[in-house]
């Protein structure tokens, strides 16, 4: 693995296995020439070194591998999240505009409510001036009617 230069970070596609194995038959070819040679060398030591080494990156590899499935899986969380915050803000605008309309014609209902409640008021009025007026009339009337049955009496008693 190397860290690229914008960031990221890059696998290799082949394993440390290879370098393992070459170093293995290396130190082989060693020991079985130290065998025949009177100076022996231990390799045995920075065998085990290395082979801890080999486990402690495949260990960093696996934990690398699985922190890049949680950062996939967080940025699809975001995602979706930034989708839904997207849906939310949308429907509030939809709400908002609803309410403005509603408020609208509730203005607008309030309004025709006064002028149905004064034009009512100026027709009670008008009512009680004309029932006002009939009274005037049939006390008119009545006063000039009195006269006419004497009237009639006379045009009947002629006829």
């Amino acid at each position: 693995m190397t860290k690229a230069m914008d960031g990221e970070v890059r696998y290799f596609p082949e394993s440390s296995r290879p370098l393992l194995e070459r170093l293995a038959s290396t130190v082989a070819t060693l020991e079985a020439s130290d065998k025949s040679s009177p100076a022996s060398f231990d390799v045995s030591g920075p065998l085990t070194r290395i082979q801890n080494t080999r486990n402690f990156i495949e260990a960093c590899e696996y934990r690398i591998r699985e922190l890049d499935e949680l950062l996939s899986n967080s940025e699809d969380r975001e995602a979706n999240t930034a989708a839904q915050l997207s849906r939310a803000q949308q429907q509030i605008v939809d709400l908002e505009q609803a309410l403005a309309a509603e408020t609208n014609r509730a203005v607008r209902a309030e309004t025709l409510a006064e002028r149905v409640t004064r034009r009512a008021e100026e027709l009670d009025i008008a009512c009680s001036d004309a029932h006002q007026k009939l009274e005037t009339l049939a006390t008119a009337l009545e006063g000039s009617f009195q006269d006419l049955p004497d009237l009639v009496g006379e045009d009947r008693a002629a006829a």
